[in-house]
């Protein structure tokens, strides 16, 4: 398929769903309203923006407590967040076959689903290590050159600056 030449940027941004609908979040975990300040920023610079299916929404629904190291390392929970990651590069590779390029995803840290260097509600305990959707998509999507970046849980304005200045 050929690119397609208009007004169109040819890049897009894959963002945590909850960056997009504070809505989605467990309970006490949302610390802005409704769509985190990223996304301004994002669509202000011409990307394109795709919300990624959230994993914990489709495992538990919503209004639910935060999720505990018993769910994410579940093989059901691996398994569902295996699938939707499935879709996510089925779907970069279409955009790829029309001359669209993911630039990154940028998931969420703190969150033990999209976090990409540290997981963990209290800033206090978190350990290094991405969310387990994070796991599934970079397998899948390293091979496009996507890169992963991340705004903080706790702090939403704290490191735009930085998830700006490391897109490429």
């Amino acid at each position: 398929m050929a690119r397609i030449e208009d007004a169109r940027s040819h890049r897009i941004i894959c963002v945590a769903h909850c960056l997009l609908n504070a809505n989605a979040m467990a309970a006490g975990q949302a610390h802005f309203a409704g769509v985190h300040a990223i996304i301004g920023e994002l669509a202000g610079r011409g990307y394109a923006i795709v919300q990624l299916p959230c994993p914990e929404m489709a495992h538990e629904g919503c209004g639910r407590e935060p999720g505990t190291d018993a769910l994410y390392e579940s093989e059901e929970y691996r398994a569902l967040c295996a699938a939707l990651a499935d879709g996510v590069a089925a779907d970069v590779e279409k955009y790829l076959q029309c001359g669209v390029k993911t630039v990154a995803v940028v998931g969420l840290e703190g969150s033990g689903t999209c976090a990409v260097g540290s997981v963990s509600a209290d800033a206090a305990v978190a350990h290094c290590a991405p969310g387990v959707f994070v796991e599934e998509l970079r397998t899948r999507l390293d091979p496009y050159g996507v890169h992963f970046l991340a705004v903080s849980h706790r702090e939403p304005e704290d490191n735009i600056p930085g998830v700006l200045a490391n897109l490429r």
